[in-house]
């Protein structure tokens, strides 16, 4: 996907460049002069970037390669993944990290459940990693800036991880979207619902 997609920070090109990034100007409310509330995502490199809008996936090369990664530092050694995942039993028993897909649906039959959970946790740390690469810049911009985000569709984010440590608050919720989409019961069920996410 293109940069303008909303997941160009699953690439590890684009953490790399962050730093160079000219630094936002820090505004001031008109009237008190105190420093403005900062979204995390709207520093340059990441306009347009609500984090993980449209789709929280990908299964692109770059990804993959990130994803072996996390695979073999969370488990070490591939005997202990293949143990983990239940290699055996779902006939997916790997000899080398190189060797683990992404967990598409039907490649050609379903991923063991564990696949899938470490996919999704390995998303859910690369979306909080994207972020603190623009908190760091912020706060250094200004250290007195309160830093929130809205959070594009709430999938695959750790709220109770480095995701929400980085930031003061944190919600998403498009008054109508939600509920014209799912039909959870009305407008104020739906914004309830969210912020005890938010609060979990």
């Amino acid at each position: 996907m293109s940069t303008a997609a909303r997941k160009s920070w699953l690439a590890p090109a684009c953490r790399h460049h962050q730093p160079g990034v000219p630094r936002p100007q820090p505004p001031h409310h008109p009237r008190h002069g105190r420093p403005l509330p900062q979204q995390s995502s709207r520093h340059r490199l990441a306009d347009r970037h609500e984090l993980n809008t449209t789709v929280s996936e990908s299964f692109s090369p770059a990804t993959r390669l990130e994803f072996q990664k996390f695979l073999q530092h969370k488990s070490g050694a591939i005997d202990a993944l293949n143990f983990a995942w239940g290699g055996h039993f779902w006939a997916t028993a790997y000899d080398d990290f190189s060797q683990i897909e992404l967990p598409r649906p039907l490649m050609p039959s379903y991923p063991s459940p564990g696949h899938v959970q470490d996919y999704h946790r390995f998303l859910a740390g690369a979306t909080a990693a994207f972020q603190h690469d623009q908190v760091e810049i912020l706060r250094a911009t200004n250290p007195g800036w309160f830093i929130f985000h809205n959070l594009g569709q709430l999938a695959d984010i750790d709220f109770r991880g480095p995701f929400g440590q980085d930031l003061e608050f944190g919600f998403d919720i498009f008054p109508m979207l939600y509920d014209e989409m799912r039909r959870t019961g009305g407008h104020a069920a739906t914004q309830a619902l969210h912020l005890d996410i938010c609060r979990a």
